[in-house]
């Protein structure tokens, strides 16, 4: 075996820690729902089983991973990068290091603190490089966090994610095959992220507050939607507009993947909750929402149901502050808008004081919001298309116009 260190503490009372329900309780999701089976970035989840791993420091730092202080869980991340630097490369990570990682490493990722993050995910790869071809059965598992991590909104964690696939896929060519071969398990995890998780799911309230509870799941929901956008700019032949001469050349188990990736996604775009994050508060989550439903537009288009993108992108988001996200919110309005008018009319909902006129009074009226100055460029692509019936003022808009155009 590689060579022994010492990690910051050694205790057999930590195996449980964060991850145990209090008082004894059975293991429930999110606090309220009844016992169900955990999701892999829940806080709550069944410890894994260190007895058959063989080195008895390498236990020791998995059970200090489990603790609720993030300096411990750093340190521990650091002697496990030890651990496996100082394995020789023909043996590798022992099989029971490894089904231990794989456990550990998705809801590691996510922490509240980002150098747990970065560590976690530079873990990740010297224990991929260092495992070899056996982690391949592994990757499944990982891929989506490992992936969404290259999104975090911390520099220096999204850098050491990028860092930590180089140090694997040591190509561009092999990287963009890991989002062919994995597309399915990618998408999956990105929609389950941003349907199923909250920060009830993520985070326990009795040691995580409030505002560190909602800004952990603003990240997740950020990253696994610039994931998606991601995948559908990058891997367009596998997702939507595959046509019935592109599935003639492929067999019948790529036929299937292809299948089951555009019915992962067509189900994702489908839903109200993807699309209610376009009046999230937090600025860094509706940017990636507003991106993602420009690349839709452009690459998918027939999977848009623009009476649900009515209410939530227009009725919703239009008298909210966009501080942080104006241009990107103008672009995509203007994008939404030539694409299709009537999600004005049509498909708009909002009467009286939410009518679509005095929404759009509510949006202009706040101007670029500290934005860059393409926000205008915008706007003004936006009034090109918008319907004339919701420019045209009325008796009790004029003042609120006259306020606008001045």
């Amino acid at each position: 075996m590689g060579k022994a260190f010492k990690p910051q503490a050694s205790s057999s009372r930590a195996v449980s820690g964060a991850f145990a329900p209090a008082d004894g309780a059975p293991a429930r999701f999110g606090g309220g729902f009844g016992a169900v089976p955990a999701s892999p970035l829940s806080y709550v989840y069944e410890p894994p089983d260190l007895s058959n791993i063989s080195e008895p420091n390498v236990v020791v730092a998995f059970k200090n991973l489990q603790k609720k202080d993030s300096t411990t869980k750093a340190k521990a991340l650091e002697d496990l990068q030890n651990f496996v630097s100082g394995l020789d490369s023909r043996d590798g990570v022992e099989e029971a290091v490894l089904e231990t990682w794989i456990k550990v490493y998705p809801r590691t990722s996510i922490d509240t603190a980002r150098r747990v993050r970065q560590l976690a995910h530079l873990l990740q790869g010297a224990i991929a490089r260092t495992s070899g071809k056996k982690f391949a059965r592994c990757m499944s598992d990982v891929v989506g966090p490992w992936l969404a991590g290259t999104f975090d909104g911390d520099k220096m964690v999204s850098n050491a994610a990028k860092e930590s696939l180089k140090h694997v896929f040591q190509s561009d060519e092999k990287l963009k095959n890991v989002w062919r071969a994995y597309l399915s398990s990618i998408l999956q995890y990105c929609s389950d992220a941003i349907l199923k998780e909250t920060a009830d799911t993520l985070s326990d309230e009795r040691t995580v507050s409030p505002d560190d509870a909602f800004a952990k799941h603003a990240r997740v929901l950020a990253s696994a939607i610039h994931v998606v956008r991601y995948a559908m700019g990058k891997q367009i032949n596998y997702l939507g507009g595959c046509n019935r001469a592109t599935k003639r050349g492929v067999d019948n188990t790529g036929r299937d993947a292809l299948d089951r990736q555009q019915d992962i996604l067509r189900d994702l775009l489908i839903q109200k909750e993807l699309w209610m994050s376009c009046s999230h508060s937090d600025s860094a989550v509706r940017r990636a929402v507003y991106r993602l439903l420009d690349r839709s537009l452009t690459k998918v288009p027939e999977m848009l149901d623009l009476e649900l993108i009515s209410s939530c992108l227009l009725l919703s988001s239009l008298p909210i502050s966009q501080e942080s996200s104006a241009a990107d919110y103008a672009r995509v309005l203007a994008r939404l808008t030539e694409h299709d008018p009537r999600v004005w009319t049509d498909y708009y909902k909002g009467t009286g004081k939410k009518s679509a006129p005095k929404r759009l009074g509510q949006f202009l009226a706040r101007g670029s919001q500290r934005g860059p100055s393409a926000y205008w460029d915008e706007v003004n692509t936006l009034l090109r298309y918008i319907p004339q019936s919701v420019l045209l003022p009325s008796e009790d808009m004029s003042e609120q116009k006259l306020v606008i155009f001045e």
